[in-house]
């Protein structure tokens, strides 16, 4: 099934046949190959065991980096906000949980309540008023 999709949309983005897909997958850019996930994750969804299995990677490495940042900020129950297209898919979101759970039991997953260039721009406005606290102004 995920197969018979990636060569679909290969063969429909390249114009070539299935035998030049994977030479053109190890010759795709990030951003090229990123525009495969849709399909990985649809097939995920109707079942695919080989989606399901790339999903499940996926899940593991972004909790991965969860567990190290929230490590670096020294937190044992971080909040997780889900945000971004990738976590729209019912069934990596799940995956993600469930090794989140797993790999880290005291976070919590929370939905996200503003666009994530809100949450930057609050942090950015944090330290600047941090810094000019220490050098005895006020922000």
């Amino acid at each position: 099934m995920m197969t018979e999709k990636v060569l679909s949309r290969l063969s429909r983005a390249r114009e070539s046949s299935p035998p030049d897909a994977l030479p053109l997958i190890y010759g795709m850019s990030a951003t090229e190959l990123a525009s495969l996930a849709p399909v990985v994750m649809e097939a995920a969804e109707e079942g695919d065991p080989a989606a399901l299995s790339v999903l499940v990677s996926c899940a593991r490495d972004l909790v991965q980096m969860i567990v190290a940042v929230a490590k670096k900020l020294g937190l044992d129950s971080p909040p997780v906000a889900f945000t971004g297209g990738a976590l729209k898919s019912r069934v990596y979101a799940g995956l993600v949980e469930e090794e989140l759970s797993r790999t880290l039991p005291g976070a919590t997953v929370t939905e996200c309540r503003y666009p994530p260039s809100v949450g930057a721009a609050i942090v950015a406005y944090k330290r600047r008023a941090s810094r000019q606290n220490e050098g005895g102004h006020k922000a």
